[in-house]
């Protein structure tokens, strides 16, 4: 018997060597597969088995998931140009008349005929100065304008004609005539007035 166990030991001895090795290997491979691993492996199998039963045939392709595609956004449409502004057309105004004198009813221009009276003295117990009246008429020969030009010596008789004088110069133009109504308290300006215009009526050519 003790010549046997040694041959015996020696042949078993690799035999378990290699189950120990064996042993640690399949330990080590031998893992739990997680829970989602084999959620998706039976889904795989699943889908495998019913492919085979509807085509009769095993799918040997693996599956792939496509990829999914962006759709690209639309491009926003760009934003409206605003009109150029038009440049506002200047306004001519209209040309106006050209103011020749005055107008008279019968639409002829005043001054047509100027006329210059004589020159009067202003005289109610001394003379007081003279005074010189400038009548235009219209191309009809109808008074439409009169002015006067006149010298005082001393300056009372020069504020009566300052205030006088232009009062007589709108009564002449609305009489049309020398006949005047005149200013009360003037009378010497006045009738050395109408005297001077009367010349110049007779006398406008």
């Amino acid at each position: 018997m003790s010549n046997m166990n040694p041959s015996f030991a020696t042949r078993i001895a690799p035999a378990v060597a290699l189950a120990g090795v064996g042993f640690v290997l399949v330990n080590a491979l031998d893992k739990p597969i997680s829970a989602s691993t084999q959620s998706t492996d039976t889904s795989v199998a699943n889908n495998a088995a019913n492919n085979a039963a509807a085509t009769g045939t095993a799918d040997t392709t693996p599956s792939s998931v496509p990829a999914v595609q962006s759709t690209p956004a639309p491009a926003q449409p760009a934003p409206a140009q605003p009109a150029p502004a038009q440049a506002a057309t200047p306004q001519t105004a209209a040309p106006k008349a050209a103011a020749s004198g005055t107008a008279t009813a019968t639409g002829s221009t005043c001054g047509a005929v100027v006329s210059t009276g004589s020159t009067q003295n202003i005289t109610e117990r001394r003379t007081y100065g003279t005074i010189v009246v400038t009548a235009k008429f219209d191309a009809s020969g109808t008074l439409c304008k009169a002015s006067a030009s006149y010298q005082v010596w001393d300056n009372r008789s020069q504020q009566i004609e300052a205030y006088v004088v232009p009062i007589l110069n709108k009564q002449a133009v609305a009489a049309k005539s020398a006949n005047v109504n005149g200013v009360s308290g003037a009378t010497a300006v006045t009738m050395a007035y109408s005297s001077s215009l009367q010349y110049a009526i007779d006398h406008k050519g």
